[in-house]
């Protein structure tokens, strides 16, 4: 049995992410270019004001730490 909150959530209307990426669509993709390894938060929400928050790392490597041939 779905919880109350999941099934309020399965009509989704706009994910907002942080760090001024701003929103994006549902099936929708976003290209991000940190400098430096960040956590970006993804907050889910839908009309009625239900909202569901997760997480995504994405890890930068410093410059010139790669392997050379």
């Amino acid at each position: 049995m779905m919880s109350n909150k999941l099934i309020s959530l399965l009509i989704i209307l706009v994910i907002m992410i942080d760090h001024g990426v701003g929103s994006v669509q549902i099936s929708g993709t976003k290209k991000v270019t940190p400098a430096t390894s960040t956590i970006y938060k993804l907050t889910a929400s839908n009309a009625s004001g239900a909202s569901a928050i997760r997480t995504a790392s994405i890890s930068v490597n410093a410059a010139g730490s790669g392997a050379r041939k």
